[in-house]
């Protein structure tokens, strides 16, 4: 049996047998497992209170295995939250003056989630994935409009793609004339359509405020093909946890 100490976020929980809750957590040094908290679900339960969505948490661990399995398992002995830990909520977004946006800023803090519990366990720096998901969060809090969230996602897209081994930043071609895509087999591949990214655009990569919004959403587009390909999954926004999360009462689509 082995005790694990760290700085943590929880992405999703679950009840389980009434009284516990199952819980997927980002830790600061081991990145993405799950874990029990037993009586975490009751009413009445401490650590079931702390433990929230958007929350830096200091967690201890204990790290047992089944004897069947021989799998990894852990239980959460202590879970305490952080000064200054919450990472978002509506009274953050609330004392700025771009209040209309915060369902679609929850919206796109849960679709940051998805991304972390379909593929973090691929990343092989976790302190990197952690320090990536404290700031794009951060940073929608901050987001002026609907331009600068799209701007924040698709640098934090990039950002994942070379966690993965893919950094499409750079693009050897040189026709300025052709548009782009991106093949997890072969690379870039010219594009017959004007849908794909535009030999400027690719170079823009490392300064997405220099793209403009056409090729920002080609840009989207492109980003989520490849998530969704490595991932065997379809990441997006779902309303359903929000909802679950009593997060918010209106829902917007993920920009």
């Amino acid at each position: 049996m082995t005790e694990i100490q760290s700085e943590a976020i929880m992405l999703k929980k679950q009840v389980f047998r009434e009284q516990d809750l199952f819980v997927d957590l980002l830790l600061q040094k081991k990145g993405l497992i799950k874990a029990i908290a037993f009586g975490a679900a009751s009413n009445r339960s401490s650590r079931g209170r702390r433990c929230q969505p958007f929350k830096r948490l200091s967690i201890y661990l204990k790290k047992t295995k089944h004897n069947a399995s021989q799998k990894e398992s852990y239980s959460i002995l202590e879970i305490n939250e952080l000064a200054e830990g919450e990472l978002l909520s509506t009274a953050q977004i609330a004392s700025s003056t771009h209040t209309t946006i915060t369902d679609t800023i929850f919206a796109c803090a849960n679709y940051i989630n998805e991304c972390y519990l379909h593929l973090a366990a691929q990343f092989e720096k976790p302190k990197r994935a952690y320090n990536l998901y404290v700031q794009t969060v951060q940073q929608l809090t901050q987001a002026q409009d609907m331009l600068h969230i799209n701007q924040i996602l698709r640098y934090f897209e990039l950002e994942i793609l070379c966690f993965l081994g893919y950094d499409i930043r750079h693009n050897p071609k040189e026709d300025k004339t052709a548009h782009y895509y991106y093949d997890l087999q072969t690379g870039w591949q010219k594009s017959n359509e004007s849908t794909g990214l535009h030999w400027q655009s690719c170079q823009n990569l490392e300064n997405l405020q220099a793209i403009d919004k056409q090729q920002l959403q080609c840009l989207k587009q492109h980003n989520q093909r490849l998530l969704n390909e490595l991932s065997h999954f379809k990441i997006e926004a779902s309303r359903d946890w929000l909802k679950k999360q009593h997060l918010s009462t209106h829902y917007s689509a993920t920009p």
